[in-house]
């Protein structure tokens, strides 16, 4: 009892202390915290300002992002030429396949918030190479868009599931794939 007593006493004097020196007046700084500098964007960010985001709603990321990469594993982020080509490949063989097929409603009502861009591809624990992940309905994460050769194009349109050992890659298989796929996850 004595201890609840001493405990009481106790708040009580801090309670009192601290009504005494939580009260001062302060001088507030006139310079913001935030950043109020216009944003700079490159040619290809004002493309996809235009084509992704203000089009579809989807906020494509292609520079590395912490907070959007997996933490367990190590990834690279994706080289901005291989990034516009990617961005491109999907504005047609994607995106325009399903407005084209259902509707852009259809594409704006069920397609993902965020695309995000990986250099490099992550690999799961059995060591298979993983192309791309849908998370929770509103992203869509894709790897290894560091391999994509930009100079070498190339479509194989009789064996979708050659060696990954063949380069270059076969851009149905490596991508066009993934991109249907996932998008299935969304749906």
């Amino acid at each position: 009892m004595k201890k609840i007593k001493y405990l009481g006493m106790l708040l009580m004097m801090f309670a009192a202390t601290a009504s005494f020196v939580g009260c001062s007046e302060d001088d507030l700084d006139s310079k913001s915290i935030f950043d109020t500098n216009p944003i700079q964007r490159s040619e290809f960010d004002n493309w996809l300002l235009k084509n992704y985001v203000q089009e579809f709603n989807i906020n494509f990321l292609y520079h590395y992002n912490d907070k959007e990469a997996d933490q367990n594993y190590n990834v690279t982020p994706a080289q901005t030429d291989k990034a516009i080509a990617i961005a491109k490949l999907m504005q047609h063989m994607w995106l325009g396949a399903y407005v084209e097929a259902a509707g852009a409603d259809f594409l704006k009502t069920y397609t993902p918030r965020v695309i995000q861009l990986s250099g490099s591809y992550k690999y799961d624990t059995n060591g298979q190479i993983v192309l791309g992940t849908a998370e929770q309905g509103m992203k869509v994460m894709f790897y290894g868009v560091n391999e994509l050769d930009i100079d070498n194009v190339r479509v194989n349109s009789t064996d979708p599931y050659e060696s990954k050992d063949t380069k270059p890659l076969d851009l149905n298989y490596w991508f066009f794939h993934t991109m249907h796929h996932e998008f299935c996850h969304i749906l």
